[in-house]
């Protein structure tokens, strides 16, 4: 079966993301910055197959991450990337 780079992108961002749910409900302890990071990660592999909804959301929790971190500068940055390609296709 042949895969294009794009589907193999959009792949990695989906098992990302699922991993990272998976980690959050098993209550492990929080481990922010890996968190943040890895949510980035996904975000720029879903950025990378132009699917801006799933990037969008995987930024958004990055803001969130950056918000309880008290790092509002950067979440406040993260939320206007997340709301701009929004507000251009309407």
């Amino acid at each position: 079966m042949c895969v294009s780079v794009s589907g193999v992108l959009f792949s990695v961002g989906v098992c990302v993301c699922d991993l990272l749910i998976f980690l959050a409900d098993a209550s492990l302890p929080p481990m922010v910055p890996q968190a943040m990071d890895a949510f980035q990660t996904a975000a720029d592999y879903y950025q990378g197959e132009e699917s801006t909804t799933q990037a969008n959301q995987c930024l958004l929790k990055v803001a969130g991450f950056a918000a309880t971190s008290n790092d509002f500068k950067k979440a406040v940055e993260i939320y206007e990337q997340a709301r701009q390609p929004v507000e251009y296709n309407t």
